[in-house]
């Protein structure tokens, strides 16, 4: 090969070295170009997913074990009361907030006297005669109900006639009945005699324990309403 054309391949043997390196360089920043986001988008992802409740939530909804209980029941309850003073009043208030139920007060045809030794004398003479007085208002029936909270106080060892009054006016037949009482004494055979007498006048029902505390107990009644009323 004459020394003229030698030179001339040699020129044209980098030239294109030149291009192939140039060529390769290229192709190597579109790959890295292309990978980079791909890898963004795959970490974001997995963030995301990191930090959501959704799945978790749906899973637990599922699991009765696992779920959250509800604060309410399913079943239709009714609370009814009787307060001469407040205090049975205040424990029944609690009772409706905590069962999301409704609240119904007994109340008496002619108010009980409010001077205290008066209302104590009527109320002893319709004890004596096992007397059932009227009342306002009665709710025509409590059918749509499956639990019946009775509040009221201890008067002359038993609930006020007109609870008997309440009970006796309804087909209390399947039903469940919640005795839940007060008293300054807070003798519990007072109670415990009471909760007889609301027994023998919710003929049919299935007549629970009951409660009796401290009208300001709201712990111990709170404590009642989530571990029986609502189970």
């Amino acid at each position: 090969m004459k020394e003229g054309n030698k030179k001339v391949f040699r020129r044209v043997s980098v030239v294109l070295m030149l291009v192939a390196m140039m060529c390769t360089l290229i192709a190597c920043g579109k790959e890295n170009s292309t990978n980079t986001p791909v890898r963004e988008t795959d970490t974001s992802q997995e963030n995301v997913a990191d930090k959501t409740d959704a799945p978790q939530e749906t899973a637990n909804a599922g699991n009765k074990e696992n779920a959250v209980p509800d604060s309410k029941s399913d079943a239709k309850i009714l609370i009814a009361y009787f307060s001469w003073s407040g205090n049975s009043k205040s424990e029944a208030e609690l009772i409706q907030e905590k069962t999301g139920g409704t609240l119904f007060e007994i109340v008496r045809e002619g108010a009980y006297p409010e001077d205290y030794t008066e209302c104590t004398e009527v109320a002893k003479k319709e004890k004596e005669e096992d007397a059932r007085p009227s009342i306002k208002n009665p709710p025509e029936s409590v059918s749509e109900y499956d639990k019946i909270v009775v509040c009221y106080p201890i008067w002359w060892h038993t609930a006020p006639m007109c609870v008997g009054t309440f009970l006796e006016k309804y087909d209390l037949q399947g039903k469940t009945v919640y005795p839940v009482s007060q008293s300054a004494s807070m003798d519990e055979d007072q109670f415990a005699e009471s909760v007889q007498f609301v027994k023998d006048c919710a003929k049919g029902a299935d007549v629970e324990k009951g409660l009796f505390v401290d009208a300001d107990d709201d712990e111990a009644v709170t404590k009642y309403v989530e571990e029986t009323i609502l189970q």
